[in-house]
């Protein structure tokens, strides 16, 4: 008898993850009775420094993991059997296979007999791999604290909550995010609520856990989308069939995302030209050791970015561009560049911005081989997807080049 284990890194603390990752990083990892009695220990040995309440919920989720028996796939989600027509790989509806950080996110957002504590979402709004970045670091705040979290929007519509699919009642009585999320945030018909307080922080649970900032992101990130709801699927697989036609996605896609604009005209991050992308392309390619053509999924929103990765890119590659950005190219303003128009635009669209947009993290998701910044939030995103859901599947079969990273990361 073996029990597998939820996650690679089960020996009493989370690892730093590679910034740039090649293969064989957070592999799943089938255990011994006797390994997991070992692993076990030393959780418990990390619990005691923890008290109340908090550690009755670590000790139940540890037992709930002790108990459970879970089949290992080691099939890159890219070889799954042939389906007809062309559909996501990979089914976004269901992740299980939790890290033990988003698996506590997750036992703590169903236990009513917990107090609320209120996340306000801005109604001035900033891009929504910021937002949800945020969301990651106040619900491991809530968490610290004890309590559930629940978003609200104050009297305002959230800017990235479509507002001709989503159900604006759900929204406003349960969560902004059940539209996308059904399962990040519950509303309890007796839990009280309270403000979060300043003397517990996240802080105070990375050191307890001895854990960093981009870990409690990527958990956060992982239970967020262990459960992506049927409207995000639906349009991740109608902007998949404009994309690629009729035709499979190509099993040695590469994901690049290229993030200009205000990022690099407000300093916030160094510019790297295309050719820099396109080398980094060239260098996972040639890892690969394929004889098929480069096929490269571009995801970006900007019509420069787009215009030089076609122009000088070899001319045999594949370049599939990002269906959004072909959708919202019509909103954006080429003389202003100083600021994040993804914002202006999702405002402009009501909210219908922010539905494609997850959908074509989705579809950007089908690769197995990412060239990135992750000084932008939304490289990070894809990393982070990339290194705690995918490379879970698939038994570490993605490989990732960062070309730069967040000044933030380097200093945790």
């Amino acid at each position: 008898i073996c029990i597998v284990a939820t996650h690679s890194n089960m020996n009493g603390s989370f690892s730093r993850r590679r910034r740039i990752e090649g293969v064989g990083s957070n592999n799943a990892k089938t255990e011994s009775i006797k390994d997991l009695r070992r692993n076990k220990r030393s959780w418990l040995q990390r619990i005691e420094i923890l008290g109340g309440r908090r550690r009755g919920i670590l000790l139940t989720t540890l037992a709930l993991m002790t108990i459970a028996a879970v089949t290992s796939n080691n099939k890159s989600p890219h070889e799954s059997k042939k389906t007809a027509g062309v559909i996501l790989r990979r089914d976004w509806s269901r992740f299980t296979e939790l890290s033990p950080l988003a698996q506590y996110y997750k036992d703590v957002q169903n236990n009513c007999d917990l107090r609320e504590k209120r996340n306000q979402f801005s109604k001035l709004g900033m891009g929504l791999g910021s937002e949800l970045h945020r969301w990651t670091q106040v619900i491991c705040e809530s968490y610290s604290q004890n309590s559930r979290l629940r978003s609200t929007m104050a009297g305002h519509s959230w800017i990235w909550l479509d507002q001709t699919s989503c159900d604006a009642t759900q929204a406003r009585e349960i969560s902004p995010l059940q539209c996308y999320f059904p399962s990040a945030e519950t509303k309890c018909q007796t839990a009280g609520t309270a403000p979060l307080s300043s003397k517990t922080s996240c802080k105070t649970l990375q050191a307890d856990l001895n854990i960093t900032t981009a870990d409690v992101r990527t958990a956060g990130i992982e239970f967020l989308f262990s459960n992506v709801s049927p409207l995000v699927i639906a349009e991740a697989q109608r902007q998949l069939r404009l994309v690629f036609g009729n035709k499979p996605v190509p099993h040695n896609l590469v994901t690049v995302h290229v993030r200009w604009g205000d990022k690099v005209t407000s300093r916030e991050m160094k510019f790297m030209p295309i050719e820099d992308y396109i080398d980094a392309v060239k260098s996972l390619a040639k890892q690969r050791n394929s004889s098929d053509a480069v096929s490269v999924y571009l995801a970006t929103e900007d019509p420069k970015a787009v215009q030089q990765f076609q122009e000088k890119s070899p001319p045999d590659w594949n370049i599939y561009v990002d269906q959004y950005f072909h959708e919202v190219k019509k909103h954006r303003q080429m003389d202003k560049e100083l600021w994040n128009q993804a914002v202006a635009t999702s405002k402009e669209t009501k909210g219908r911005a922010g539905l494609l947009t997850l959908a074509s993290l989705l579809v950007a998701m089908e690769a197995n081989d990412y060239v990135l910044t992750t000084a932008s939030n939304w490289s990070r995103l894809m990393n982070e997807l990339r290194s705690a859901i995918l490379d879970k599947e698939c038994n570490g079969c993605t490989r990732m080049i960062d070309l730069q990273l967040p000044q933030a990361l380097l200093e945790v």
